[in-house]
């Protein structure tokens, strides 16, 4: 664990060799998927995101890495308000209730990619336009809804 921490780069600085060579292309099987974390790290590389996890995503696709997802949320992020450092404002999107490790655990006798479950985080993570579309308009009635609700 301690060779990832010495080649993080949470300033992507090769982001711009990266972009210029398309190897990224190689990576991502969907176009959204490949526009939306290309949008990601030149905003990182530009300074106009400021977080950790983006720039060990850029290093972990470029040394092709493995992300581990365990089936239940281990963490809950307790850091919302004013003095955040990142998050300001809790949402139901960070606000995932945490679940305890089972073990002994249980290893898995290769390890390889797991190209279903990468396509529904892509899908997840980067919805189609028509998801994107439902989404918006649940948000909106909701807001509606508890706005008369007050009045």
């Amino acid at each position: 664990l301690g060779d990832v921490y010495k080649r993080q780069d949470p300033d992507l600085s090769l982001w711009p060799q990266v972009r210029q060579s398309n190897w990224l292309r190689g990576v991502f099987r969907r176009e959204r998927e490949l526009k939306a974390w290309s949008d990601i790290f030149q905003s990182v590389h530009d300074k106009r995101i400021d977080t950790w996890d983006y720039g060990w995503s850029f290093m972990s696709f470029i040394q092709t890495g493995f992300t581990i997802t365990p089936t239940t949320n281990l963490v809950m992020n307790i850091g919302f308000g004013s003095e955040a450092t990142h998050t300001k404002k809790a949402s139901t999107e960070n606000m995932i209730p945490s679940s305890p490790m089972t073990f002994p655990l249980q290893h898995p006798p290769v390890v390889l990619s797991h190209f279903e479950a990468d396509r529904m985080t892509s899908i997840e993570r980067f919805p189609p336009l028509g998801t994107r579309i439902a989404r918006k308009l649940r948000r909106g009635i909701s807001r509606i809804a508890n706005y008369i609700d007050r009045g």
